[in-house]
């Protein structure tokens, strides 16, 4: 059976060279977006990169996700336009104020390990 979404080469904060993830997933399907990280364990070192075809503000919950997360949103060239930290377990709602092109859901405490600002780059390693 052929996988659609891969893991991927981790995540590094291009200014600083800090890693966001080790390992990443990107999801690009309606379902793989949907699930995300629902019922999932906690993982260190491990994001999911959800990839919108065309820029948008979408509507997210944290609903069955029983850990804090942290969003990254990105526009097309993967620059950060704004984060959301320690996004709790079972929230029901948070929207990004700016349309993005992929959002990066990680472990909570990223966005400050890696010293995430906005304007700062997102690159694969």
């Amino acid at each position: 059976m052929r996988r659609h979404n891969k893991e991927r080469m981790a995540l590094i904060n291009k200014k600083n060279g800090k890693k966001i993830a080790g390992k990443h997933k990107r999801c690009k399907t309606a379902l793989s977006k949907a699930v995300g990280l629902m019922f999932h364990r906690p993982i260190d070192d491990y994001a999911l990169v959800f990839e919108f075809k065309k820029p948008q503000r979408p509507a997210m919950h944290n609903l069955f996700v029983f850990f804090p997360i942290d969003i990254i949103c990105l526009d097309r060239k993967m620059t950060v336009l704004e984060t959301k930290q320690e996004f709790r377990a079972f929230s029901i709602y948070y929207r990004p104020e700016k349309k993005c092109s992929y959002i990066i859901e990680c472990p909570a405490g990223t966005v400050k390990k890696a010293d995430i600002q906005k304007g700062d780059v997102i690159v694969e390693n």
